[in-house]
């Protein structure tokens, strides 16, 4: 058990250097000799707390937010939303690409166009989602609080980038089934916004 939970605080120090060094990486040429120090006394600050063998326990968890957005009724208007006005910008496409093969546009007219499209297509993505997103997030901060988690993580099955490089069966818990129970049990109607 000792040695799982050094294992979870190793790749955890990993993942706040890439985060805290990374970071400060893209806003300056590098990391300042007070950064490294601060890191320093964080990674101390937990070896020792689990050298001494203290009481508290370090828990992780973990949501696949893939699958959350899968199930979540709530995505189910905003997705039909979202597939309508694809339909109708590929319908304003093929109307572009008819234009342009009939000489009443130039290409760079018709690329013009098509580009303007894409970017509404995506603006719109991004709006129909953003409170889809936000909603979630916040019920896995207030289960991640009220169950004393140190850290919840993104696991992103179905993605090729995942945020778990590795996890010991039993060390980290799943709570996607509770944030999808909850989640859904708080939108009965099945908007985002409420």
């Amino acid at each position: 058990m000792k040695q799982a939970t050094l294992l979870i605080v190793v790749i955890v120090i990993v993942a706040l250097a890439v985060g805290f060094l990374g970071g400060r990486a893209l806003m300056t040429a590098g990391p300042s000799a007070d950064d490294i120090a601060a890191l320093k006394a964080q990674v101390q600050a937990l070896s020792q707390k689990v050298g001494t063998g203290s009481s508290s326990t370090f828990k992780v968890a973990y949501v696949d937010m893939f699958k959350v957005l899968s199930q979540y009724k709530g995505t189910q208007g905003p997705f039909a939303q979202f597939q309508q006005l694809q339909k109708d910008t590929q319908q304003q496409v093929q109307d572009l690409d008819a234009q342009f093969q009939a000489g009443k546009i130039t290409k760079t007219e018709h690329d013009q166009k098509v580009l303007e499209l894409q970017q509404k297509l995506q603006q719109a993505n991004l709006e129909l989602s953003a409170p889809i997103q936000q909603k979630i997030v916040a019920l896995v901060r207030q289960i991640g609080q009220a169950k004393g988690y140190a850290l919840v993580l993104d696991n992103e099955a179905s993605q090729a980038q995942a945020s778990i490089l590795y996890a010991q069966t039993g060390q980290v818990d799943d709570i996607t089934a509770e944030v999808i129970a909850q989640i859904n049990a708080q939108d009965t109607t099945g908007t985002p916004g409420k």
